[in-house]
């Protein structure tokens, strides 16, 4: 029997189904329909009452002069909001603070002439902003918006239209057309910060008190809870330096003081200082009474100094946009850091002579030898994972990194020393949705058979198995898992074209062949080559699907062309120009596939059949091949041979069943054991094998326990040192002890405060193992203040060692190999520079005069004013983005100009001595002689111009020119080319061969300083010796190719 329901019982059912009774609400004069209110030409002259749950808001056409600042704080899930063609004229900060959902805000033709200071930061998702229409001042309100923009890595996503109104140089201009010298903006910094102070009764005392920043900031005296000013007008005045005067002091001045300074950009308080008037009974050095602190606990532990206004506590990270990598904090607070800087410059000088003293590499460790205890913190930032497991499966080939923690997002990092003093974090990041082409290969094959019949065959223990394991059975599922990525790699070698290579594969056993420029934040697909395809069509025998009728002989269909891992072989001279695959498969196959130049044609193939079952893992180094399957098995096999097609079984290292499949392993190579070590992970344990790199392959094995319940991380430090993380958020140090013909492992824990609220997710060292990689994840609910920082991971950038690295960077150096091989070495000199602490001491490195310019030119000299450009020009970006430092830049930077002038001529002499020794000169030599001349005459006429002898550097150019002039003169006589009297102006030319260079949108330049080169190489390479490797002669970088496709 149904009961009616009652007239009010209906009206709460209806409620309900709503949604509550805010969301049947609508204001007067607005339509309402589901989630969207439309309140337009409604005249409305302010916001009115709003559903909480409106996602959609039209608020356009109407009067509205002013938003309040809460007016959508209750509204979280707003998506768009239309405020255009009204009168409003200023937005609160905080206005959109609580808006993650946020990707439309559309606000043109208003009243606005200023925009707040970081108003716009925690739009997240934002995707369109219009404010154009308004008479906006690009001041520091503008600055917080593109400087946000500008860090996005995905800002080509973003569409933001602006233009400025004011200051006068910037009318007219859009937003995207703005650069940071555009802007004056800074927040305040303390140049001379109050300190504890004594004074007699009666006696004039001055508490200093210095600030810079833009705007001007305005400063403010704090005594114990007043502000000076309010209590003390008579006694005490605020100069204009921002001092504190106190013309005749008494005990009632005694107490706690702070100097605080604000400015558009933000707000700083100096440490609390103390006044002791007449000797009171408060000695300076006695601690500060708890009711004294009491009144200061809102600024945080103080540091001497000064402090900016502090994180809430528990502490947590700057918050981001979710799918941006981005600089959190620096070595310590601005202030201190500016500070250190102050100490640094006063009167340290420290010039370094060439060649510097050899450092000596890390030497093996014996027992109860620990070289890395200590790891400094570089830099700081973030990067998103959408499924961050217990552990975060990366690859990293040095430099690179490419994690595959996401479902389906490839995130790939470049490590790159060409960051900015903003943004000091050294990697370029890269992102690809394989979603959008996800495809099931297998699904082929299985649609040949009969599923239902197969699956009614199998016992319980198979039909299980059948049913856990959706790439079996996905082509008749309703609904069928999303893949996820089980491995994402970068090809050693570059495609024909110039680009990076990567592969991707997913659960389903699709493997992808992606490609994009060095430095390009989007990979793309490389069409013309479907390895699953492949596989699966033409290389594995055709199958007679009538005798597939229970389950085992369907693993055995399906399993040859399922691929569940792969690698690319390192880079053979023996495969110049080809990429080599490794593919292991479900039925623990491994393939061999040869790829063409550009990654577009099988060349040739060759399968290895191994006793392995499904290939879970492998990983090349040098010649090996370390393989590992889902049921523990460990192989070592050999990669074969020239004039050989199949791999060779070294050695089952691990034969032991144990169902924990190989997830992690590093293999190393030791010069002075003549060893190679193989190390893998099994749960919380670390597995050690030694092998002799010649002769026989007897292993000697050692094994430890590392703690916890499984190593989440694993990294080589050296040779014979690992850092390695675990579930239990710690970190080690493991090193490896050979001696005697016998094996052990050591552990050491490595201290690091942050790993109380961190769990440690992944490691990867550089190629030249200075700078440390850790990736981190919250494991404290409260640490994630939004739900896009339950998908983040922390990186840290660390330090390795102890090292300068402007003498590593000296030391490793090598003229063969472009400065691109040094990126990590050149990242961490930059992050030096960067922390302005040492800031006089790289300036004062190589100083122009002492550098020796004899007769003959030199490779090594080159070298020499190669690496103090890069010293120089961190230097310049250094106290370009300084208030304080911007006094020295005019100096730097004809200093640098110098530079340039002894970099290019003494490039041209080297090649013109070695065109000099030939016997017999092609047509372009011909034309570059005269071409390098013509450059050499015009550069030493611009230094007689430039540096007179009032010059600081005067001396120094005089000196140059006169000596150039000289050899100059020489290699005219030598090559028999008449000495040129009036060079021709500058005109747009090669950096090698200085031809000039006609017009075209497509160019060669060299990747890290951006100069440019003739496209045709083999052209320039007749100015070198036979093999010598082509570079930029200013940095030594390698050249890249930009190629403009209509």
């Amino acid at each position: 029997m149904r009961v009616p329901l009652l007239p009010l019982q209906l009206l709460g059912l209806l409620l309900l189904l709503a949604g509550g009774v805010q969301s049947v609400y609508c204001p007067a004069g607005c339509t309402c329909l589901e989630r969207t209110v439309r309140c337009i030409r409604a005249k409305l002259s302010a916001v009115p009452k709003l559903p909480q749950n409106t996602q959609t808001l039209y608020l356009n056409n109407n009067r509205i002069s002013r938003l309040p600042a809460t007016i959508f704080q209750r509204m979280p899930r707003l998506e768009a909001i239309f405020l255009e063609n009204n009168d409003i004229w200023q937005l609160p900060a905080g206005l959109f603070d609580n808006l993650p959902h946020l990707n439309r805000l559309i606000m043109y033709n208003n009243k606005l002439t200023q925009l707040p200071v970081d108003g716009f930061n925690r739009l997240n998702n934002l995707r369109r902003l219009r404010l154009d229409g308004n008479a906006i001042d690009c001041n520091c309100g503008v600055y917080s918006l593109w400087r946000r923009w500008h860090l996005d890595v995905q800002r080509q996503l973003v569409s933001i239209s602006l233009t400025c109104a004011a200051p006068q140089p910037l009318q007219n201009q859009s937003f995207s057309s703005l650069g940071e010298h555009h802007f004056k903006c800074a927040k305040p910094q303390f140049l001379v910060a109050p300190q504890d102070a004594q004074v007699a009764a009666g006696e004039q005392l001055e508490l200093s008190c210095e600030v810079t920043g833009l705007p001007r900031p305005q400063i403010t005296w704090m005594h114990n809870t007043q502000e000076v000013g309010l209590e003390k007008q008579a006694q005490a005045e605020i100069q204009p330096s921002g001092s504190l005067l106190i013309r005749s002091a008494d005990t009632s001045d005694m107490g706690i003081y702070q100097c605080i300074a604000r400015n558009e950009m933000g707000e700083l308080r100096s440490q609390p200082v103390r006044l002791v008037v007449n000797g009171g009974n408060h000695p300076l050095d006695s601690p500060i009474d708890a009711r004294s602190n009491q009144v200061w606990a809102d600024a945080g532990t103080p540091t001497h100094g000064a402090t900016p206004v502090p994180s809430p506590s528990p502490p947590h990270f700057t918050h981001q946009p979710h799918d941006q990598i981005v600089a959190l904090h620096g070595s310590g607070t601005r202030a201190a850091r500016l500070r250190r800087l102050r100490l640094a410059t006063a009167g340290h000088t420290m010039v370094r002579q060439w060649p510097p003293t050899p450092a000596v590499d890390p030497q093996p460790p014996t027992a109860g030898q620990w070289h890395y205890l200590n790891f400094p913190i570089l830099a700081k930032g973030f990067v998103r994972q959408d499924s961050v497991h217990d552990f975060v499966n990366s690859d990293s080939d040095g430099d690179f990194i490419a994690l595959s923690g996401s479902k389906s997002e490839v995130i790939t990092l470049e490590l790159s020393s060409k960051f900015m003093v903003v943004d000091p974090f050294p990697y370029f990041v890269a992102i690809y949705d394989s979603n959008a082409a996800e495809t099931r290969p297998l699904d082929v094959l299985a649609n040949k058979v009969d599923l239902v019949s197969i699956y009614d065959s199998c016992d319980v223990l198979e039909a299980q198995h059948l049913a856990l394991d959706p790439a079996y059975t996905a082509v008749c599922s309703v609904a069928v898992p999303p893949s996820r990525l089980r491995a994402v790699k970068r090809a050693p070698k570059q495609v024909a074209n110039g680009n990076l290579l990567l592969g991707s594969l997913n659960t389903y056993g699709s493997l992808s062949l992606i490609n994009k420029s060095a430095e390009y934040n989007r990979w793309n697909p490389l069409e013309g080559l479907n390895i699953a395809e492949t596989l699966r069509d033409t290389l594995l025998p055709e199958v007679d699907i009538g005798k597939i009728k229970d389950f085992k002989s369907y693993q055995e269909y399906i399993n040859p062309a399922w691929i569940t891992m792969f690698a690319w072989l390192p880079d053979n001279a023996d495969t110049t120009g080809q990429h080599v695959l490794v593919l292991g498969t479900a039925s623990g196959s491994l393939w061999l596939l040869t790829l063409s130049a550009d990654a577009k044609t099988l060349l040739s193939h060759q399968e290895t059949k191994t006793s392995m079952g499904r290939i879970c893992h492998i990983q090349a180094f040098k010649d090996l091949l370390l393989v590992g399957d889902s049921n523990g098995l460990i192989h070592l096999y050999q990669l074969p041979a020239k004039g050989n097609t199949a791999l060779v079984l070294v050695k089952p290292l691990w034969e032991k069943a144990d169902r924990m499949g190989l997830q992690m392993a590093v293999i190393t190579e030791c010069p002075r054991t003549d060893c190679y070590y193989i190390t893998c992970c099994k749960a919380a344990h670390l597995l050690t094998w030694s092998m002799p790199r010649t002769g026989n392959t007897d292993c000697l094995q050692a094994r430890i326990y590392v703690g916890g319940m499984k190593i989440t991380a694993l990294c080589s430090l050296d040779n014979t040192s690992y850092a390695a993380g675990t579930a239990g958020s710690c970190l080690h140090c493991v090193q490896i002890i050979h001696e005697n013909n016998q094996l052990s492992l050591q552990t050491q824990s490595i201290a690091m405060s942050v790993l109380q609220d961190f769990q440690v997710m992944g490691l990867c060292t550089s190629r030249h193992k200075n700078l440390m990689t850790l990736f981190l994840y919250r494991n404290k609910e409260y640490l994630n203040e939004t739900v896009s920082q339950k998908n983040q991971l922390v990186m840290q950038v660390l330090k390795v060692g102890n090292q300068d690295p402007l003498e590593q960077l000296i030391r490793h150096l090598k003229s063969n190999k472009p400065m691109n091989h040094y990126t990590d070495l050149l990242a961490a000199l930059r992050l030096h520079v960067f922390a302005e602490e040492n800031w006089q001491k790289y300036m004062d490195f190589g100083p122009l005069d002492s550098f020796e310019f004899a007769d003959s030119a030199t490779e090594g000299q080159l070298q020499q004013l190669q690496i103090k450009f890069h010293v120089l020009q961190n230097a310049i970006r250094l106290q370009s983005s300084h208030l304080q430092l911007t006094v020295h830049i005019q100096k730097s930077r004809d200093e640098l100009q110098l530079l340039l002038a002894m970099l290019n001529i003494t490039h041209i002499r080297l090649r013109l001595q070695f065109i000099g020794s030939l016997s017999k000169r092609s047509p372009f030599q011909e034309q570059a002689i005269q071409c390098m001349f013509e450059e050499a005459h015009r550069l030493i006429n611009k230094l007689k111009a430039d540096f007179t002898e009032n010059h600081v550097q005067g001396s120094t150019a005089k000196e140059f020119v006169e000596k150039m002039d000289n050899h100059i003169q020489h290699l005219h006589e030598m090559l028999g080319i008449p000495v040129i009297s009036n060079s021709q102006k500058q005109l747009h030319r090669c950096s090698v061969s200085f031809v000039e260079i006609s017009l075209s949108l497509d160019r060669r330049y060299c990747s890290l300083c951006d100069r440019q080169v003739i496209f045709e190489l083999d052209n320039l390479r007749e100015l070198y010796e036979s093999g010598r490797n082509l570079a930029c002669p200013v940095c030594h970088g390698s050249f890249a190719t930009e190629m403009f496709d209509a």
